[in-house]
């Protein structure tokens, strides 16, 4: 647990010593950015997903050591998310080691994350509250939906910008990387359009023929590893845990929106869209709380900002520093408590290994 209370304590410091000039701005973004892309992208053995598809890369190795054309039909999930099979492929052809499956989706996932952290006065504070879900938990846990919620940052920039056509762009990119992403399509609809709850549910009514028909051949497939499956993360309580998050977001973004409007009026839109969207997750959560953190990683990026922005927007100058520290012991508490109590953690992200130190 060591490692991740020490990163988890940079970015509180670097948060609380809130730098303002642009030189070191920059030079502070770049510290972080290396030191996280190292934590994430060199780990070995440490996450969930690892063996999984380290399984999956080797087999793929194996094909194209026989090919230069392997038959992708035996291969899962490589075969339907052509982003991640390229991924993979490129890697391959390049001579390089499966480690760098995991450096190279790193480096996508955090250079988006950082555009999109750049748009607010703290972003070491936005990346903190990012650290334990969004870093840990997914950047470590599910890699494919890793990279597709990388480039949805992307996509949450078009559309604070109000470009359609980029949001549009950016969700089918998503989708090449974990079909899950295309359920955000309907997002293009409010990138100039006025919001209202009215139009959000037209926006699902028309969009949902369209993404049941890009994703029928995953219905199968996501019912029996999402629903039938009751190991590990499958049914836990970490997607419940994970929707008291957002819907703590929710909440707070609610209730006080009208000072968000005026403090963020650029982010308000996202927000309010993605605040409904998480109202509409407590009706699934009796279908399989599985389903509900799937798609809560969506959510989180956006949602974690009602908390992490409430310092700066509900309390007067005065009051800020102080207040601060209330969502770094929030997330420091989550980040802790999951990390001592949960069997998952346990077995599959402790003890944290990294190919820096085991010479991999």
């Amino acid at each position: 647990m060591t490692v991740y209370a020490t990163i988890y304590g940079l970015l509180s410091m670097a948060a609380v010593a809130h730098v303002r000039s642009r030189a070191a701005v920059g030079v502070l973004g770049f510290v972080l950015f290396v030191i996280l892309w190292l934590f994430i992208g060199a780990r070995v053995e440490t996450g969930c997903d690892y063996s999984q598809y380290l399984f999956h890369f080797e087999r793929l190795l194996r094909e194209t050591s026989y090919t230069n054309a392997p038959d992708r039909s035996g291969l899962g999930f490589f075969a339907d998310e052509i982003g991640f099979f390229a991924l993979n492929m490129i890697t391959i052809r390049l001579g390089l080691d499966f480690v760098w499956i995991n450096l190279f989706a790193a480096a996508v996932y955090l250079t988006c994350m950082f555009m999109f952290v750049r748009r607010f006065e703290n972003p070491a504070l936005i990346l903190l509250c990012y650290f334990p879900v969004l870093m840990v938990q997914l950047g470590m846990g599910n890699l494919r939906q890793c990279l597709a919620v990388g480039i949805m940052f992307l996509a949450l920039n078009a559309l604070c910008e109000r470009r359609r056509i980029w949001v549009t762009l950016w969700v089918l990119l998503a989708f090449t990387f974990h079909n899950s992403a295309v359920i955000f399509l309907p997002l293009a609809v409010f990138a100039d359009r006025n919001l209202s709850v009215a139009r959000i549910l037209l926006a699902a009514l028309v969009f949902a023929p369209i993404v049941a028909f890009l994703i029928s051949g995953r219905i199968e497939t996501y019912a029996d590893r999402y629903l039938d499956h009751r190991f590990g993360e499958k049914e836990s309580i970490g997607g419940i845990l994970r929707l008291g998050i957002l819907l703590a977001g929710s909440t707070v973004f609610l209730v006080f929106r009208r000072w968000y409007q005026q403090r963020q009026p650029s982010e308000y839109r996202l927000i309010f869209i993605y605040a409904l969207l998480s109202l509409a997750l407590v009706f699934l959560l009796p279908i399989s709380s599985t389903i509900v953190h799937r798609i809560g990683y969506y959510l989180m990026p956006v949602l974690v900002l009602p908390i992490a922005l409430a310092p700066a927007v509900l309390f007067p100058q005065t009051r800020r520093q102080l207040l601060m520290f209330a969502p770094v012991g929030l997330f420091f508490i989550y980040l802790t408590g999951w990390l001592s109590y949960s069997a998952h953690a346990r077995d599959c992200w402790l003890p944290y290994q990294s190919a820096l130190s085991s010479g991999y």
